[in-house]
């Protein structure tokens, strides 16, 4: 991936005259905006908004992902565990950066005729940008564009086997093997059973990717979205259970019943109501026909219904709040009203163990001495 990427840029800023230019062009039609501080949760993009809705995505990716817990378990040991991690921090700044930098090269390229507002472009929504500037840019270059194609294919792919192979792999263990039909099934049958299993999760994954195409909206609005109604409440699960020793069984059901219902009423109302929100201007001076197909006004939403132009990035820690808070509400008043007790050991509780290895610590210097 990291191949076509900086095809793309290398091409990219060479066209446009070099960094500075690419910089002059990108301020100029106001691109450079990193410091959006209004707390509004109705702007779409802030620094708010990016930073706290990226870090609960991140702890999801990196904390509870079922195909993270499973390269994880693979690993040797602890520590190999934690170093990978470390290790892949460094790559994963590299890239979402470069990823960053290709948008703004698109645009410095493009800024004379924008695809999404020329009605004679077949460029239909976001995510086909980069394709048609790979084509318009390498059409001549016998291998950048198959380049560029493999890069998309080996970056997709590697990501789509490992969670395939933990959705087979959850299924079957948390599942099937509950039947008494499945639990009896020896090894050769139980590799056959997931490999099924495995082969209908990619046919459906493949269909809701034609369904998703038809959106017309970039991807990752999709995927915040969608990590808004089912990954929140997750989250909202782990932190419940390793930060709250006193929450039950009740209050975790009821929290990630509450997160998850907020997230697709939150994500429905979206979807239903189709709020506009105000883009950066573009430009059709160059265009061959110069007439718009997009709505640049700021909004189409008033009174309450302004609640569903919620920017995609606050959908995961709103769905995460709720999970924690009504888990903690309904814990407290059933550990009251059915007189719970919960004995938990003080390893599972972040806080407490934490405190725990600090003092061990201390001991070990006073020891030293």
């Amino acid at each position: 991936m990291l191949a076509g990427v900086i095809a793309v840029i290398i091409k990219g800023v060479y066209d446009v005259g070099g960094f500075s230019n690419l910089w002059e062009i990108c301020s100029q039609g106001e691109r450079l905006n990193f410091f959006v501080i209004d707390p509004n949760p109705l702007i779409r993009q802030s620094f708010w908004s990016l930073v706290i809705g990226s870090f609960v995505a991140w702890i999801s990716s990196y904390g509870i992902d079922q195909q993270m817990v499973q390269r994880y378990a693979a690993a040797k040991d602890r520590r190999t565990a934690q170093s990978a991690i470390l290790l892949n921090i460094p790559g994963v700044i590299i890239l979402i950066s470069l990823c960053c930098f290709t948008g703004l090269v698109l645009y410095a390229n493009l800024s004379g005729c924008d695809p999404l507002s020329d009605s004679t472009s077949n460029v239909k929504n976001p995510n086909q940008l980069v394709p048609f500037f790979v084509m318009q840019k390498f059409s001549n270059i016998i291998f950048i564009p198959g380049l560029f194609l493999s890069s998309i294919f080996c970056a997709s792919l590697s990501s789509v086997s490992s969670a395939l192979n933990s959705m087979s792999a959850c299924i079957w263990r948390d599942y099937l093997m509950r039947l008494k039909y499945f639990s009896n099934f020896n090894d050769s049958k139980s590799s056959l059973t997931t490999k099924i299993i495995a082969l209908v999760c990619g046919l459906i994954c493949t269909g809701m990717g034609f369904l998703i195409s038809t959106l017309g909206t970039n991807l990752a609005q999709i995927s915040g979205t969608i990590n808004g109604s089912l990954q929140a409440p997750i989250i909202g699960i782990f932190f419940l259970s390793s930060l709250f020793p006193f929450n039950n069984i009740f209050g975790l059901y009821a929290g990630a019943l509450s997160g998850f219902l907020v997230g697709c009423w939150l994500s429905l109302g979206s979807f239903l109501t189709k709020p506009i929100y105000p883009k950066p201007p573009v430009s059709i001076l160059n265009c061959t026909v110069t007439s718009l197909r997009s709505n640049l006004q700021a909004s189409n939403l008033n009174g309450f219904n302004q609640i569903y132009s919620v920017s995609y990035m606050w959908l995961s820690p709103i769905g995460v709040l709720f999970t924690i808070l009504i888990g903690i509400l309904v814990s407290l008043v059933t550990n009251k009203a059915f007189k719970i007790e919960n004995n938990v050991d003080d390893k599972l509780i972040i806080y407490r163990a934490l405190k725990k290895k600090d003092n061990r610590n201390k001991n070990f210097e006073l020891n030293k001495f």
